[in-house]
């Protein structure tokens, strides 16, 4: 059995540990894909050990819970928050182009039914940032926090700038932090080299701060830039 894991699925390096034991997140290789659009779709699997190490089957359905919609193609994004939900956050193709999905898990694995529609928050940022309609329009989240107030921030790559979406605890974008919710950092304000740019990666500081890492693929070094959320 081990060996099929290893060949069907990739653990990503995400291992955080609650009082009940630490979750770990799988994505199918292969199977469990649906194609919409022309978009593959991968289904994620996540699951909580038991502090022991063994599979914690009062979580989910036996251990484990199935979430589908999501086109990322590398690691999802994840924070515990403080009722010991899971948000998880990545990308999804909505037919028009790529958005922000977001889904939290309650600390019993079942899908959040107030949390957004359904359990999902879908955020795009086409109206903020001028971007072009269709297939091209690609909003891509990298990071995502869950702030001591409960408010959760996803941070991403747009092709004009660095996107910002601050929800509430019900998965709305909240309406005290800039117009709608949501911001984006164009190149007027941070070194953004519109064609190649992407936000790698970004960290919550104690003071509610946002530092995050972005430059053009595959190119070093990469830029700091500080956010003030409040």
């Amino acid at each position: 059995m081990s060996s099929r894991i290893r060949r069907n699925v990739d653990l990503e390096p995400w291992f955080d540990r609650t009082e009940r034991g630490p979750h770990c997140v799988a994505q199918g290789r292969g199977q469990g894909r649906a194609a919409t659009h022309g978009q593959a779709r991968r289904r994620r699997r996540v699951f909580r050990l038991a502090v022991d190490g063994t599979l914690d089957t009062s979580y989910g359905t036996a251990g484990s819970t199935v979430l589908d919609g999501y086109t990322t193609t590398g690691n999802l994004s994840t924070a515990l928050d403080a009722d010991g939900g899971l948000i998880l956050g990545g990308d999804t193709f909505d037919g028009h182009g790529y958005r922000f999905l977001l889904t939290r898990l309650t600390p019993d694995g079942a899908v959040d039914p107030t949390f957004g529609a359904g359990g999902r928050a879908v955020v795009g940022f086409a109206d903020v940032a001028g971007e072009p309609a269709g297939p091209e329009n690609t909003d891509h989240l990298a990071a995502v926090h869950v702030r001591v107030d409960g408010t959760i921030v996803a941070v991403g790559t747009t092709p004009v700038g660095i996107a910002v979406v601050r929800l509430s605890v019900t998965g709305t974008p909240d309406p005290a932090f800039t117009a709608g919710g949501r911001v984006v950092i164009g190149a007027l304000a941070v070194n953004w080299t519109t064609s190649s740019s992407v936000v790698e990666q970004a960290a919550l500081l104690p003071s509610a701060d946002l530092v995050v890492a972005f430059g053009a693929v595959a190119q070093q070094p990469v830029e700091l830039v500080r956010l003030d959320l409040t």
